[in-house]
C-alpha cells in the first residue's frame, strides 16, 4: 500500500518502515527498563508516558511535577517564545520521578543528552527493538500513535506533544489511517485471489437459460 507523501518524513523511512513502537515492542521497551537504576528507568517510563522529547525530559526539574495534578510540566523546545505544557502521567511515574534526587543543578536527570540517549538505546537492545524506532524519536511517534488510536482529539494531543502547528499533529492522524488499512489488508489476504477449485469454478459458471425454471 503507497504511504501518504506528508508521512514520509515523520513516521516512516525511506524504505517504508515505520520509525515508531507498536504496543508490544514498547511493553518489552518498558520491561527492559525495569532492570535498570532508579534514575534510568524512570527516564524511560517519562519518555513512555509523556511522549516528550529528550532534552525536555532531562531538563525537569522538581518544582515542575504537580504531584496533587499528576502532572508534569515541561518547557517546550522548538518555540520562538517561552512556552510550557502540562503533561498528565499516571501515578506510578510520577511515583518514580519524585522519588528521584534532584541533581545540584536542580533537574531531576542530572545527565547529558548523550548520557540519556545512549541508556534509551540499551534499554531499546535489551528489548530486542532494532532500526529507526529503537530511539527516543521512536517513543515519542509511539506516544502519538497511541493517543490517536484510543481516541485523543488532535488538538489536545497537540499540546501534549507540543507542536506549533496542528499540521504536525495531524501526521500521526494520517498514520493511523494508513496502519489500520494495512491490517484490514491482511485479513484479507488469501481470501479474495486464492486458487479455485473445479466445483467452485462450476457453481460460479454463468448457468444456461435453458436449465432455468
Amino acid at each position: 500500500m503507497a504511504i501518504p507523501a506528508t508521512l514520509d518524513w515523520q513516521i516512516y523511512d525511506a524504505d517504508g518502515r515505520r520509525k515508531y513502537l507498536n504496543r508490544a515492542e514498547t511493553i518489552r521497551f518498558l520491561e527492559a527498563a525495569d532492570r535498570f537504576a532508579p534514575l534510568y528507568r524512570a527516564l524511560c517510563y517519562l519518555l513512555v508516558f509523556s511522549g516528550c522529547r529528550i532534552s525536555e525530559a532531562i531538563s525537569v526539574r522538581l518544582h515542575q511535577l504537580d504531584a496533587e495534578q499528576g502532572r508534569v510540566v515541561f518547557r517546550t523546545l522548538k518555540q520562538r517564545k517561552t512556552v510550557f505544557r502540562a503533561v498528565l502521567l499516571p501515578p506510578e511515574v510520577m511515583d518514580m520521578l519524585l522519588a528521584l534526587v534532584p541533581g545540584t543543578d536542580g533537574r531531576l536527570f542530572p545527565i547529558t543528552r548523550i548520557t540519556a540517549w545512549r541508556f534509551v538505546a540499551a534499554a531499546m537492545e535489551v528489548a530486542g527493538i532494532g532500526g529507526a524506532m529503537a530511539s527516543p524519536k521512536g517513543l515519542r511517534h509511539a506516544f502519538g500513535i497511541r493517543s490517536v488510536l484510543e481516541g485523543v482529539p488532535p488538538g489536545t494531543l497537540q499540546g501534549w506533544m507540543g507542536h506549533t502547528s496542528l499540521n504536525t499533529t495531524m501526521v500521526y492522524v494520517q498514520a493511523v489511517g494508513a496502519e489500520q488499512r494495512q491490517f484490514a489488508e491482511r485479513t484479507w489476504r488469501g481470501l479474495l485471489h486464492r486458487p479455485m477449485t473445479r466445483a467452485a469454478l462450476r457453481a460460479s459458471s454463468p448457468t444456461p437459460w435453458r436449465e432455468c425454471g
